[in-house]
Protein backbone atom coordinates (compact mmCIF):
# COMPACT_ATOMS: atom_id res chain seq x y z
CA UNK A 1 0.00 0.00 0.00
CA UNK A 2 2.75 2.44 0.90
CA UNK A 3 4.05 2.52 -2.67
CA UNK A 4 0.75 4.03 -3.86
CA UNK A 5 1.77 7.51 -2.74
CA UNK A 6 4.57 7.52 -5.35
CA UNK A 7 3.62 4.91 -7.94
CA UNK A 8 0.58 3.02 -9.16
CA UNK A 9 2.64 -0.07 -9.99
CA UNK A 10 0.58 -2.36 -7.73
CA UNK A 11 -2.82 -0.73 -8.20
CA UNK A 12 -4.05 -3.31 -10.72
CA UNK A 13 -3.06 -6.10 -8.35
CA UNK A 14 -4.85 -4.45 -5.41
CA UNK A 15 -8.00 -3.92 -7.48
CA UNK A 16 -7.83 -7.52 -8.71
CA UNK A 17 -7.71 -8.79 -5.12
CA UNK A 18 -10.67 -6.57 -4.28
CA UNK A 19 -12.63 -7.95 -7.25
CA UNK A 20 -11.77 -11.52 -6.30
CA UNK A 21 -13.00 -10.91 -2.75
CA UNK A 22 -16.23 -9.31 -4.03
CA UNK A 23 -16.86 -12.25 -6.38
CA UNK A 24 -16.56 -14.57 -3.39
CA UNK A 25 -18.88 -12.46 -1.24
CA UNK A 26 -16.02 -11.40 1.02
CA UNK A 27 -14.97 -8.00 2.26
CA UNK A 28 -11.48 -6.83 1.37
CA UNK A 29 -9.41 -4.83 3.86
CA UNK A 30 -6.47 -2.80 2.60
CA UNK A 31 -3.97 -2.67 5.45
CA UNK A 32 -1.07 -0.23 5.59
CA UNK A 33 -3.08 2.84 4.58
CA UNK A 34 -0.78 5.40 6.15
CA UNK A 35 -1.41 8.82 4.60
CA UNK A 36 -4.03 10.97 2.90
CA UNK A 37 -2.80 10.14 -0.63
CA UNK A 38 -3.27 6.42 -0.06
CA UNK A 39 -6.63 7.04 1.63
CA UNK A 40 -7.83 8.96 -1.42
CA UNK A 41 -6.41 6.39 -3.85
CA UNK A 42 -8.05 3.40 -2.21
CA UNK A 43 -11.11 5.33 -1.01
CA UNK A 44 -11.80 6.06 -4.68
CA UNK A 45 -12.09 2.34 -5.40
CA UNK A 46 -15.37 0.71 -4.56
CA UNK A 47 -15.81 -2.11 -2.05
CA UNK A 48 -12.57 -1.65 -0.10
CA UNK A 49 -12.25 -1.28 3.64
CA UNK A 50 -9.22 0.71 4.79
CA UNK A 51 -7.01 0.27 7.85
CA UNK A 52 -3.77 1.98 8.83
CA UNK A 53 -1.94 4.83 10.51
CA UNK A 54 -3.83 7.36 8.40
CA UNK A 55 -6.75 6.64 10.70
CA UNK A 56 -5.14 5.71 14.02
CA UNK A 57 -2.06 4.21 15.62
CA UNK A 58 -2.31 0.92 17.54
CA UNK A 59 -4.13 1.43 20.84
CA UNK A 60 -5.48 -0.37 23.86
CA UNK A 61 -9.02 -1.74 23.92
CA UNK A 62 -10.21 1.15 26.10
CA UNK A 63 -8.55 3.73 23.87
CA UNK A 64 -10.15 2.02 20.85
CA UNK A 65 -13.57 2.20 22.49
CA UNK A 66 -13.13 5.93 23.18
CA UNK A 67 -11.79 6.52 19.67
CA UNK A 68 -14.75 4.70 18.08
CA UNK A 69 -17.21 6.82 20.09
CA UNK A 70 -15.52 10.03 18.90
CA UNK A 71 -15.45 8.76 15.30
CA UNK A 72 -19.14 7.81 15.40
CA UNK A 73 -19.94 11.43 16.21
CA UNK A 74 -17.68 12.73 13.42
CA UNK A 75 -18.22 12.74 9.70
CA UNK A 76 -17.52 9.99 7.22
CA UNK A 77 -14.61 10.04 4.80
CA UNK A 78 -15.04 11.30 1.30
CA UNK A 79 -16.34 12.18 -1.11
CA UNK A 80 -13.73 10.59 -3.33
CA UNK A 81 -11.72 11.32 -5.33
CA UNK A 82 -10.15 14.39 -3.76
CA UNK A 83 -6.75 14.25 -5.48
CA UNK A 84 -5.02 13.12 -8.63
CA UNK A 85 -4.20 9.88 -6.75
CA UNK A 86 -7.87 9.08 -6.25
CA UNK A 87 -8.85 10.29 -9.72
CA UNK A 88 -6.44 7.89 -11.37
CA UNK A 89 -7.58 5.00 -9.16
CA UNK A 90 -11.23 5.70 -9.97
CA UNK A 91 -10.38 5.67 -13.67
CA UNK A 92 -8.53 2.37 -13.40
CA UNK A 93 -11.46 0.95 -11.43
CA UNK A 94 -13.81 2.01 -14.25
CA UNK A 95 -11.34 0.60 -16.80
CA UNK A 96 -11.58 -2.82 -15.15
CA UNK A 97 -15.39 -2.63 -15.10
CA UNK A 98 -15.58 -1.68 -18.76
CA UNK A 99 -13.13 -4.46 -19.62
CA UNK A 100 -15.35 -6.98 -17.86
CA UNK A 101 -18.40 -5.60 -19.67
CA UNK A 102 -16.62 -5.86 -23.03
CA UNK A 103 -16.16 -9.58 -22.46
CA UNK A 104 -19.65 -10.17 -21.12
CA UNK A 105 -21.97 -7.89 -23.10
CA UNK A 106 -20.20 -5.61 -25.61
CA UNK A 107 -23.46 -4.78 -27.39
CA UNK A 108 -24.77 -3.04 -24.24
CA UNK A 109 -21.97 -0.45 -24.20
CA UNK A 110 -22.67 2.91 -25.82
CA UNK A 111 -19.79 3.85 -28.12
CA UNK A 112 -21.10 7.41 -28.40
CA UNK A 113 -21.07 7.80 -24.64
CA UNK A 114 -17.61 6.23 -24.24
CA UNK A 115 -15.88 8.35 -26.85
CA UNK A 116 -16.98 11.64 -25.30
CA UNK A 117 -14.60 12.33 -22.40
CA UNK A 118 -16.71 15.35 -21.46
CA UNK A 119 -19.52 12.95 -20.46
CA UNK A 120 -17.23 11.15 -18.06
CA UNK A 121 -17.93 12.33 -14.51
CA UNK A 122 -14.19 12.30 -13.85
CA UNK A 123 -13.30 14.70 -16.67
CA UNK A 124 -14.66 17.82 -14.99
CA UNK A 125 -12.62 17.00 -11.87
CA UNK A 126 -9.23 17.19 -13.60
CA UNK A 127 -8.46 20.88 -12.94
CA UNK A 128 -9.81 20.67 -9.37
CA UNK A 129 -7.63 17.76 -8.29
CA UNK A 130 -4.31 18.96 -9.70
CA UNK A 131 -4.52 17.83 -13.30
CA UNK A 132 -3.51 19.88 -16.32
CA UNK A 133 -4.06 20.12 -20.08
CA UNK A 134 -1.72 17.21 -20.76
CA UNK A 135 -3.74 14.94 -18.47
CA UNK A 136 -7.00 16.20 -20.02
CA UNK A 137 -5.65 15.35 -23.50
CA UNK A 138 -4.58 11.86 -22.35
CA UNK A 139 -8.00 11.39 -20.76
CA UNK A 140 -9.69 12.33 -24.05
CA UNK A 141 -7.46 9.85 -25.90
CA UNK A 142 -8.33 7.16 -23.38
CA UNK A 143 -12.02 7.68 -24.10
CA UNK A 144 -11.45 7.69 -27.85
CA UNK A 145 -9.67 4.35 -27.46
CA UNK A 146 -12.49 2.95 -25.30
CA UNK A 147 -14.92 3.74 -28.09
CA UNK A 148 -12.65 2.41 -30.86
CA UNK A 149 -12.04 -0.87 -29.04
CA UNK A 150 -15.70 -1.31 -28.18
CA UNK A 151 -16.74 -0.80 -31.81
CA UNK A 152 -14.12 -3.32 -32.95
CA UNK A 153 -15.33 -5.88 -30.41
CA UNK A 154 -18.92 -5.27 -31.43
CA UNK A 155 -17.76 -5.95 -35.02
CA UNK A 156 -16.32 -9.32 -33.99
CA UNK A 157 -12.70 -8.75 -32.95
CA UNK A 158 -11.64 -10.45 -29.73
CA UNK A 159 -11.06 -8.34 -26.66
CA UNK A 160 -7.75 -10.06 -25.98
CA UNK A 161 -6.31 -8.80 -29.27
CA UNK A 162 -7.33 -5.24 -28.49
CA UNK A 163 -6.77 -5.04 -24.77
CA UNK A 164 -3.00 -4.62 -25.10
CA UNK A 165 -3.48 -1.32 -26.92
CA UNK A 166 -5.94 -0.11 -24.31
CA UNK A 167 -3.52 -1.12 -21.57
CA UNK A 168 -0.82 0.95 -23.32
CA UNK A 169 -3.11 3.97 -23.23
CA UNK A 170 -3.70 3.38 -19.51
CA UNK A 171 0.05 3.19 -18.89
CA UNK A 172 0.59 6.50 -20.71
CA UNK A 173 -1.99 8.20 -18.49
CA UNK A 174 -0.37 6.57 -15.46
CA UNK A 175 3.04 7.98 -16.43
CA UNK A 176 1.58 11.46 -16.82
CA UNK A 177 -0.16 11.30 -13.45
CA UNK A 178 2.92 9.93 -11.68
CA UNK A 179 5.10 12.62 -13.28
CA UNK A 180 2.66 15.32 -12.19
CA UNK A 181 2.60 13.95 -8.63
CA UNK A 182 6.42 13.83 -8.48
CA UNK A 183 6.67 17.42 -9.69
CA UNK A 184 4.44 18.58 -6.79
CA UNK A 185 6.85 17.16 -4.21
Amino acid sequence: MRSLQNSFEYLDFILSLRSLAAQRGLECVAEGVENADIVDTLGSASELLLQGYAFAKPMSAQALSDWLKRKAEGQAMGPFPQSLHGWYCRHVDRFVSIGNALYAAPDLISIEHLQDAERCPLHAMIPHIGGDGEIEAAHRQWHANYARFTSMIQAGATAGELWHAMESCKQELRKLVERKLRSKR
